[in-house]
């Protein structure tokens, strides 16, 4: 895993220290130093807020620092979410660009809050972008004859059968999801990130 993030074409840049690390991506900023709750009022963001941006990263990750990204931004904590997790576990085993550079590792508890946040808001991203396009004309929550795929818990539990009826049911004409004539065939790309996002929980 640890060469995935070597690979990455990202700018050096110090993380309080004179140690050169990877810079986050720093997408938006609004020019404001206290932390800012999510504009869509994300209860569990406000939370990783609170317990892991300001214990573990604000001193050097807020919208007054212009060399750091603002992680004090939902969008540039989503953009990052894949390279923190891995600044605050993987690259503590192998002790190169680990996050904080200075200070205690990120408790576990707070990384497992994390994970869950990231999990909850890549399975929001594929409900509009993979669900709501192929399937929920069927398989909403109003739908009782069919499986109700707005429920994080049914895909999780009927995963293996999605996969199924999205791939190998269109070669072999056993059923396929959506049926033919009936809603856009789901792309390649966006099986793939279903595959990641249930392999990461």
């Amino acid at each position: 895993m640890g060469l995935l993030f070597l690979s990455f074409t990202i700018t050096l840049a110090g993380c309080g220290s004179d140690k050169s690390a990877l810079a986050f991506s720093n997408s938006t900023t609004n020019g404001q130093s206290e932390i800012k709750v999510a504009q869509d009022n994300d209860p569990a963001f406000a939370s990783i807020q609170k317990d892991l941006i300001g214990v573990s990263c604000i001193k050097c990750h807020n919208a007054n620092q212009t060399k750091h990204s603002n992680l004090t931004s939902k969008a540039v904590v989503l953009e990052n979410a894949d390279d923190m997790l891995y600044r605050m576990t993987d690259a503590w085993d192998i002790g190169v660009d680990n996050m904080p550079p200075k200070g205690n590792p990120v408790n576990p508890v707070v990384i497992k809050e994390f994970k869950s946040w990231m999990s909850d808001n890549k399975f929001a991203n594929l409900q509009k972008s993979l669900f709501q396009a192929s399937c929920l004309k069927c398989h909403s929550a109003t739908q009782t004859k069919h499986a109700n795929l707005t429920s994080k818990a049914v895909v999780i539990e009927k995963y293996d059968d999605i996969i199924y009826k999205m791939t190998t049911a269109f070669d072999i004409d056993d059923e396929p999801m959506p049926p033919v004539g009936k809603g856009n065939k789901v792309s390649p790309e966006l099986i793939k990130e279903l595959q990641k996002w249930k392999e990461s929980l």
